[in-house]
């Protein structure tokens, strides 16, 4: 992928760059099902290590 990158105020150059991988499953760091959907709200309220809270209606 084709980025800018920034050297100082003057040097600013587009480079290729590889595309980062993300592992998704790393970024989540809760799981619900649907029926417990308050618990989700309340951890992410609560935001110390739940920011990333995914409710499933089918699980």
């Amino acid at each position: 992928m084709r980025v800018a990158v920034y050297y100082n105020n003057k040097d600013v150059r587009i480079e290729e760059k590889p595309i980062p991988e993300i592992n998704l499953k790393d970024m989540i760091a809760h799981k619900l099902k649907f029926d417990e959907i308050q618990e989700g709200f309340r951890l992410v309220a609560e935001a110390k290590d739940s920011l990333k809270v995914i409710v499933e209606p089918n699980r």
